[in-house]
């Protein structure tokens, strides 16, 4: 915030008064003393406020003192001036300053220049486009538009980028149409600028606008010329077709300012009008894409232009960087596409790594063109992947995924899995597994191949592994096994490399275990043995053991799982039963699964059932979505007086009254409880404290049972409370441990939680693969990975020169 105010503070002698010597000093770095002291003292004691409540307290008490000055009617110009700009820093620091709005206006009504400047200035920073006092602003603008001032010319026009809206717009259009005539390139520009703003506002003008622009790009003055570009782009966007007369004075354009026609004023760093250039081959890319004839008149300034971005100066390569670009997507001509990719060498060889990115995204742009242009920078784009900067990397591996093809699609998958495996960042993990998925999907050659590389990508992304790419894999699967004959061979050992991975005892991503347990519940019927199931569902149930409580859905996943197990496991499968022992759960999932498992085990004609034989799995896929099968017992429950189905929106529960409510809650007992007994039975009808109790020499109470002395051990044995299930009991030393302890069932908690009751949670062990992987850049490997990466495109460079 503090940096935005210094800048605010600058700029503000510039805005109030740019034709006054002081405007000029301040230019010039020399303090500018327009601003008053008092506005300087009042934003330093705001900053020097040490608290949210102590700066409110300064600015409310302030705001209210210039409140009462700005209703008094002989307030000195001194003090609106002043008085204004607190209320304009105010505004920007977050307070409400309405009561200012008004006086703002009639600032831009007043005649000195000062005061309008000022006027319009608070104005603008007050208002939005929508504001109702907008309509009080009107008959201003239209006079300060006609007036002869330039200063007021200037300054409404600027405020009218700022404030106007469409219901303005047909009121003010001609007063700016009529600037466009004026005598002053800085008011034509801007009165461009002006109707730039209103063709968005109001787009049912731009049909109507398009001679003002015509017009305006003709202007014999580079600035108001350079100013129609921005309308030029929005219309070309809109509506190419519409625009392709505009080529050929684009180029003469062009041609004007690369060859330096254009006045020097217009230059930087030697560099005729960059940002000019820059722009129009934005345009230009836009006219030829698609379209050959409007690209035969380009091709001969594009080139030129290429020629003379042979510098070194920053600048100069952002014009190479977007000619190239153009280039690459309006050309058909290989001459030029050669010569492009010859300069963009320059490019990749910087030192910088901003200007080698670009040049990796122009590389990126030829090799769209033409796969063949990536040969001849094998090199860099193999350091390129071995960068530390991420943006690198990522750019490089774009260019890989267009030069993929069935002969080096290997090459490019291991390497995008040693580049998942080294990446520490979650946004690189998930765009590139994204692409990675999407280029093995299109150069699959068979499903096991499919599933080999998937499988690497996969557990190289470790945690950062999303869970849409795991069901992006699942359905890739599922939809081609579906096209193609039975695969159960593939299945088969899609389940044994998933028991495998499992028996590992590895950290498993939740992805991963999203696609092991389908997997496994899915194909598991293929297994002909029985031992098979059992050792699936002892894993399964270690893992959901072992498995932290908070995920639910990996739970939800095993248990669907293990349901599907059930009908092929044994029975009294020791690991099943355990798992059936655990406690209860707080989602509703994990117990309604835990029912089923439950209910498969005691009815084994419903196990029977679902046994259904592998030839008779197709016929499932015919499924009678009318329910027809249901009619007879739907007819008869309606008749018996069931209400038949309602819509989950027609199911709405009305809100209960009162005596609804208090029947809800009519067998509630809402008395205390009664005061335990010592002796017998207690009100309540349970056991009481059966024994007496004395105090041993410290003064502690204990209870004494027949036959055994007082000690301060606690002993279960006693007839009193039923402290069985109970873990802790807190007495005055703190925490008495139990002495002996009933026989429990076998603890279903993660190793972890008994290891560390209490502490902190242990950390997971590293996702599988990551690896600290130190690999040497010398050439030899260099060279090995190039022909690898490279390989189908050589093959076709050979070809190509023999033809």
């Amino acid at each position: 915030m503090s940096e935005i105010i210094e800048k605010t503070l600058a700029a503000l002698p510039n805005l109030i008064s740019p034709l006054s010597a002081a405007a000029r000093g301040a230019r010039a770095g020399v303090h500018s003393p327009t601003v008053p002291r008092g506005f300087q003292n009042f934003v330093k004691s705001v900053m020097d406020a040490r608290s949210h409540s102590e700066e409110e307290k300064v600015v409310r008490k302030d705001l209210k003192y210039q409140q009462n000055l700005l209703s008094q009617p002989n307030i000195s110009r001194s003090q609106l001036y002043d008085s204004m700009l607190r209320m304009v820093y105010c505004h920007l620091i977050g307070y409400d300053v309405s009561f200012a709005y008004v006086e703002a206006l009639k600032l831009t009504q007043r005649g000195s220049t000062t005061e309008k400047l000022l006027g319009y200035f608070a104005v603008s920073v007050f208002l939005h486009d929508e504001h109702d006092l907008l309509v009080l602003l009107v008959n201003t603008l239209q006079k300060d538009l006609k007036s002869t001032n330039i200063i007021e010319n200037c300054c409404s026009l600027v405020a009218i980028c700022k404030l106007l809206n469409a219901d303005m717009a047909p009121t003010i259009l001609p007063s700016i149409s009529n600037l466009l005539k004026h005598s002053r390139d800085s008011v034509r520009m801007k009165a461009v600028i002006a109707l730039h703003y209103i063709s968005r506002k109001a787009p049912s003008f731009r049909k109507q606008l398009r001679p003002l622009f015509h017009t305006a790009l003709c202007d014999r003055q580079p600035s108001v010329m350079a100013a129609t570009l921005p309308y030029y782009m929005d219309l070309v966007l809109e509506d190419v077709s519409g625009c392709t007369d505009l080529v050929p004075v684009l180029v003469n354009i062009l041609e004007q300012t690369i060859r330096h026609k254009l006045p020097g004023e217009m230059e930087y760093h030697r560099v005729p009008a960059p940002w000019l250039q820059i722009q129009i081959l934005k345009i230009l890319a836009i006219l030829g894409s698609n379209n050959p004839s409007s690209s035969e008149k380009m091709y001969a300034v594009l080139e030129e232009t290429l020629q003379k971005s042979d510098s070194t100066q920053t600048i100069s390569q952002a014009i190479l960087y977007e000619c190239i670009l153009t280039i690459a997507t309006v050309s058909t001509k290989v001459p030029l596409l050669d010569k492009a990719a010859k300069y963009v060498g320059r490019l990749l060889n910087s030192g910088s790594l901003n200007i080698k990115y670009v040049g990796l995204q122009a590389l990126s742009a030829l090799v769209h063109a033409n796969p063949l242009y990536s040969l001849d920078h094998q090199i860099v784009v193999i350091e390129s992947l071995d960068s530390e900067d991420t943006t690198i990397v990522t750019q490089t591996l774009n260019i890989l995924f267009k030069i993929a093809t069935k002969d080096n699609i290997e090459a490019i998958s291991d390497r995008l899995t040693h580049c998942l495996t080294t990446s520490h960042s979650r946004y690189f993990s998930d765009h590139i597994i994204n692409r990675a998925l999407s280029l093995i999907e299109t150069h699959s050659h068979s499903l096991p191949w499919f599933f080999q590389h998937s499988h690497r990508l996969l557990l190289a992304t470790g945690e950062s592994l999303r869970l849409d790419a795991a069901r992006r894999v699942l359905d890739y699967i599922i939809a081609e096994s579906s096209a193609r004959e039975p695969m159960r061979e593939f299945q088969l050992s899609m389940f044994e490399c998933y028991m495998e991975m499992l028996k590992s005892g590895l950290n498993l991503p939740r992805a991963m275990m999203y696609m092991i347990t389908w997997v496994i519940g899915e194909y598991s019927y293929l297994s002909p043995a029985q031992s098979r199931h059992d050792d699936a569902v002892r894993l399964l149930a270690d893992k959901f053991r072992t498995d932290p409580p908070g995920d639910g859905d990996v739970r939800w996943w095993i248990l669907s799982a293990i349901l599907k197990l059930v009908p092929r496991c044994s029975k009294d499968h020791p690991a099943l039963l355990a798992m059936l022992r655990e406690g209860e759960f707080r989602d509703m999932r994990l117990v309604q699964l835990m029912s089923e498992i439950r209910a498969l085990l005691k009815d084994p004609e419903l196990v029977e059932m679902m046994l259904v034989s592998d030839t008779n799995i197709t016929d499932l896929s015919q499924v009678d979505t009318s329910l027809s099968f249901a009619d007879t017992y739907v007819v008869q429950m309606m008749e018996e007086g069931c209400e038949p189905y309602k819509p989950k929106h027609l199911r709405q529960r009305p809100q209960a009254t009162l005596p609804e409510v208090d029947k809800l809650f009519s067998g509630v007992n809402f008395e205390s409880y009664h005061t335990p007994m010592l002796g017998g039975a207690s009100p309540g009808g349970g056991a009481g404290l059966a024994n007496p109790q004395k105090l041993n020499s410290s003064g502690e109470s204990v209870t004494v049972s027949s036959g055994s002395s007082p000690n301060n051990d606690f002993n279960e044995s006693v007839q009193g409370l039923q402290l069985g299930g109970v873990k802790q009991v807190w007495g005055r030393q703190g925490r008495i441990q139990k002495s002996k302890s009933p026989p429990q069932p076998p603890s279903t908690a993660p190793a972890s939680q008994h290891s560390n009751l209490g502490g902190e949670p242990e950390a997971p062990p590293d996702p599988p693969g990551t690896k600290d992987v130190s690999v040497s850049v010398d050439e030899d490997r260099r060279q090995n990975l190039a022909s690898a990466l490279f390989r189908g495109l050589q093959t076709h460079s050979s070809q190509s020169e023999i033809k």
